[in-house]
């Protein structure tokens, strides 16, 4: 059986499948990268209830734990070049204009085009950063895009400052099937990025891959760490390295 090796996203549930309805064409991240073509989006095991809420989406139907689909990464856009570009890309790439910018909210706009989705969802275990996956081809038959799943609009004031700074929570999930709840934050005494383990209380300094704290951390400190690198890399060294700890 032949195989295909495919780059791989992964994106936390409901934002997975609307990359793959077109609903939403801009994946938000902090990071840039140089990589353009097919992307593979794999839904992560987390689902963000408030906003299926919020766009009244049933959490319940969303799938997780998979790769769904494919998308086509167009260009990567820094958030403050947008607003005079949204109406262009919008025409340029038959987006959807009316829906598409209301969720551009991250330092870089990853401009995804043209979802299909799989007949048969990828069971497969998640990564930070762009990773590969060797699939085989008889796991790759696609079909068109997701159905939209959009059944409300969010009214006025319900998209606030809460999610500026819900931003800096994480939830990651572990082998062992527990979670590990993160909040990142700079404090006003020190310049450097720290981490709450909100299970604990406890907080650390984040640092970077060579520092030999990360070496002797525990997995939890390591994974903390690791999604660090991957969410704020302006704040480490090689932060443009798409392999690197800071992509």
């Amino acid at each position: 059986m032949s195989k295909q090796r495919l780059t791989v996203l992964s994106v936390r549930q409901p934002w997975a499948s609307l990359l793959l309805s077109g609903e939403d064409w801009c994946e938000n991240r902090s990071w840039n990268t140089e990589y353009r073509g097919p992307l593979w989006i794999h839904a992560s095991s987390k689902v963000d209830t408030d906003e299926c809420e919020r766009y009244g989406i049933d959490p319940e139907s969303l799938v997780t734990g998979a790769i769904l689909g494919r998308v086509n990464l167009q260009d990567v856009i820094p958030i403050d070049e947008l607003p005079e570009r949204v109406l262009e890309l919008a025409q340029e790439h038959d987006l959807n204009a009316d829906v598409g910018p209301e969720f551009i909210v991250g330092e870089f706009c990853w401009i995804v085009t043209n979802p299909q989705t799989l007949t048969q969802p990828i069971e497969v275990k998640g990564k930070l950063n762009l990773w590969k996956h060797e699939a085989d081809e008889s796991e790759l038959a696609l079909q068109d895009r997701f159905d939209p799943l959009i059944t409300r609009r969010p009214e006025p004031g319900e998209l606030g400052e809460e999610d500026e700074e819900a931003s800096n929570l994480f939830v990651v999930e572990l082998e062992d099937g527990t979670e590990l709840q993160l909040e990142y934050f700079i404090p006003d005494e020190d310049d450097r990025l720290h981490v709450e383990f909100l299970d604990t209380g406890e907080e650390r300094v984040i640092v970077a891959e060579d520092d030999p704290a990360y070496a002797a951390g525990t997995l939890e400190y390591q994974i903390a760490c690791e999604l660090a690198w991957d969410e704020f890399p302006h704040l480490f060294e090689g932060g443009d390295s798409e392999d690197g700890p800071s992509n």
